[in-house]
């Protein structure tokens, strides 16, 4: 995983990275993750989650990206963006990746599905001492068809318009076969399985959850006719057959009317701390706990209503029109003041000072926010996810992309031929 930042006010748009990738068993703290997406022209990009795109690295599909486009230049940093995707959608890659990839998506997905129901079984059974075989394998299959649902229920992406069901469980047959042992001995209790299995399978290459492999990319800078900066980042999974599983993720435009904004990207938990003044997780439980109490009086008032309706139809009645429109007002009412507090003490101060920032302290704050995650991983027991040097720079109309801070795996003094060969002609000799 990583953190990302960008940071945009008129003048500049400032990115960091954190170094952090990991395996399964490792992390080393090496990895670029901020790239220039064009030598000529002030665009800039970051890849986070997965290190590489159906087994190519990142670092190299930029690359030859980057050789591609050559001079080439676009009117906004979103065309930069969809030239980019028609770039993926385009690469070459044989049937037996595809079909490892989409494997792979498949076991992680089960996988998942299976850990979440092994902690359902646990709390039950800390409950009643012990359960049946029974007990256990409902709980399993009602985990899983639930996760089978909640797949099935988002929103089409766009590699649905022309990659149907039937044609990828056609295709990936033996995939959706070998990920489905896993979950085979459930058969018994639910007859239909293996038809709800492949329906899933489907959904997961297919809506707007993503499979654990996917990608985020972020585009950033300046189009040919954009006096202030952009960004335009998506989601991308799989290329299936020439189809692109992606959707749009946060997108910005700097104007008058908007002069700042700031961007986190993959773990934000501690930038929204800092910037919004508190975790996340905490607002997400106070919150919970507000509905709930707010949920327990309207169920009394109801229970009023219906103890009552027996001698006054209409009374009860008006009982019920209160309690659902008291919680729903109650509810709009916290959430509104809640965004508008932290927007009036912490994210609006936030954004003024970065309106007016020079592009050194851009660059700073954003290091600033990325270094913050990252020492809070270390300070804690959870894998240091975040960490190693951090990359950092600014994009800016007139002098394009500058590095501020970037790490090297080779002593520059010692190979100067790269920088010379960075804008040179290959076709020069």
């Amino acid at each position: 995983m990583t953190t990302e930042i960008a940071i945009l006010n008129k003048t500049a748009v400032a990115l960091a990275a954190d170094s952090a990738v990991s395996s399964q068993h490792k992390i080393f703290p090496t990895a670029e993750k901020i790239f220039t997406l064009s030598k000529h022209h002030p665009v800039g990009i970051m890849v986070y989650s997965a290190a590489n795109f159906m087994g190519t690295p990142w670092e190299t599909i930029i690359k030859v990206f980057r050789d591609r486009i050559g001079t080439k230049h676009f009117s906004t940093v979103a065309e930069y963006a969809q030239e980019f995707r028609l770039f993926l959608q385009g690469l070459p890659c044989d049937t037996e990746n595809e079909a490892a990839n989409v494997y792979f998506g498949l076991d992680s997905f089960i996988s998942q599905a299976l850990n979440k129901a092994g902690a359902y079984v646990d709390r039950e059974a800390n409950k009643k001492d012990s359960l049946s075989k029974e007990e256990v394998d409902t709980i399993v299959c009602e985990v899983l068809l639930d996760e089978f649902e909640i797949l099935k229920q988002q929103h089409n992406a766009p590699i649905t318009n022309s990659f149907s069901e039937e044609e990828f469980c056609s295709t990936y047959a033996a995939s959706i076969n070998e990920a489905y042992k896993q979950i085979e001995p459930f058969s018994s209790q639910i007859s239909d399985l293996y038809i709800k299995f492949k329906a899933a399978a489907y959904a997961l290459f297919s809506k707007t959850t993503f499979e654990p492999s996917y990608s985020g990319v972020v585009v950033a800078g300046f189009g040919e006719d954009q006096f202030f900066p952009a960004v335009s980042s998506f989601k991308v999974g799989l290329s299936l057959r020439g189809n692109l599983h992606w959707i749009d993720d946060l997108e910005s435009q700097i104007s008058h009317k908007t002069p700042s904004d700031l961007m986190a990207f993959a773990q934000r938990d501690m930038i929204e701390v800092f910037t919004a003044g508190v975790h996340p997780h905490f607002e997400s439980m106070i919150q919970s706990l507000f509905y709930n109490m707010i949920n327990d009086f309207t169920s009394m008032l109801n229970e009023s209503a219906q103890s009552v309706e027996s001698q006054n139809g209409e009374q009860a009645n008006n009982i019920r029109e209160f309690a659902k429109s008291y919680e729903k007002k109650l509810t709009d009412s916290f959430h509104d003041e809640i965004h508008k507090y932290k927007y009036d003490n912490h994210v609006g101060p936030i954004l003024k000072i970065v309106s007016i920032l020079p592009k050194s302290e851009l660059a700073l704050f954003a290091e600033t926010l990325v270094n913050l995650t990252g020492i809070k991983r270390r300070m804690s027991f959870d894998r240091e996810s975040v960490g190693g040097p951090t990359d950092v720079a600014i994009i800016t109309k007139g002098d394009g992309f500058v590095w501020i801070k970037r790490k090297h795996y080779f002593d520059p003094s010692l190979n100067h031929h790269f920088f010379q060969n960075y804008f040179g002609d290959k076709n020069a000799e």
